[in-house]
């Protein structure tokens, strides 16, 4: 039963799909098939909105099965693609840029002769500051790239993925449930960090300033993290792992603990890597290799004298 529903979906689909690509093609419009208890029509569609960037000083992102790209320009501008019956809602009052966007879980199946993902592509000016900006998320992917802000909040869950990348602020909060957060040359003065069921990446960053990482049943990886000093706690199933090394023990410090990273792992797994020890990791594999590689060689070179005075012998 299950077989022949699926066969009499996927004719529909092709059929449906058939009759869409021609009378699209010559109307010029593009169209999305999904399947929603039958064929169902969806039209994207994309706007523009332009701002002055000296109205806005704080940014407000509100997201739900979206993408989301954050970047630097020229000028302030907000570019949304999304499906007619979801469009964002955009909003600039007392110098606050507020957007909306909640779009539609992916459909299992689809025919698309278009982008079909919701997005929201946010323009920043290279030269611009803003004070603050504030995101949450909900099923949705996130790039922020080489954005300033006095004041960065972020709060993500149900299967969130946020890239911050390049990110200069004086303060970062982010409380995250069952997502990712990636954090690549982070310049912050200071940062508290919450996850449970969280992935979070921290790459060639810096935190100056007393900072927090609390992780419940993930995982944190630290990669060239410039800090004043860390104190490191470990409860329940967790595992510390410096430079490829597991860690024997529940506490560790090192440095200045008041003014640097505090980080608490329970039932986490924490891995922690810096530049140097990578970079001497790969010289002293070169050095292995070129120890075998000159060993081998000697050793061949030993064969094939040893060949060479056993046919002489023969030749006597």
């Amino acid at each position: 039963m299950k077989l022949k529903q699926f066969l009499l979906i996927g004719s529909s689909l092709m059929i449906f799909g058939g009759i869409l690509a021609a009378g699209t093609y010559t109307a010029g419009a593009q169209k999305t098939i999904v399947w929603e208890n039958g064929p169902k029509l969806l039209e994207m569609q994309e706007h523009t909105e332009k701002f002055k960037a000296n109205e806005i000083k704080k940014l407000v992102i509100q997201a739900e099965n979206q993408e989301i790209k954050i970047r630097q320009g020229i000028d302030f501008e907000v570019t949304t693609r999304y499906e007619k019956s979801d469009a964002p809602k955009i909003d600039l009052k007392n110098q606050t840029l507020a957007i909306q966007a909640q779009g539609q879980p992916e459909h299992p199946i689809q025919l698309s002769l278009e982008e079909n993902q919701p997005q929201v592509t946010i323009t920043v000016p290279k030269e611009m500051s803003l004070s603050d900006v504030t995101i949450e998320s909900s099923n949705s992917r996130l790039t922020m790239t080489d954005i300033a802000t006095k004041n960065l909040t972020v709060d993500a869950y149900a299967n969130s993925w946020l890239s911050f990348i390049g990110l200069t602020t004086d303060s970062v909060t982010a409380k995250d449930q069952f997502g990712s957060l990636d954090f690549s040359r982070l310049k912050t003065k200071k940062g508290n960090f919450t996850g449970e069921g969280s992935n979070f990446y921290f790459y060639d960053s810096a935190l100056t300033e007393s900072s927090t990482i609390v992780a419940k049943n993930g995982s944190v990886q630290l990669t060239d993290l410039d800090v004043p000093g860390y104190q490191l706690t470990l409860t329940g199933d967790s595992t510390f792992q410096m430079n490829n090394e597991v860690q024997a023990g529940l506490s560790f410090e090192k440095g200045n603990t008041k003014k640097g990273l505090t980080v608490e792992g329970k039932d986490t797994f924490i891995e922690w890597m810096d530049d140097e020890q990578e970079h001497s990791m790969s010289e002293q594999m070169d050095d292995d290799m070129e120890d075998m590689m000159e060993d081998m060689s000697d050793h061949m070179e030993q064969q094939m004298d040893h060949m060479d005075n056993h046919m002489e012998d023969e030749t006597e």
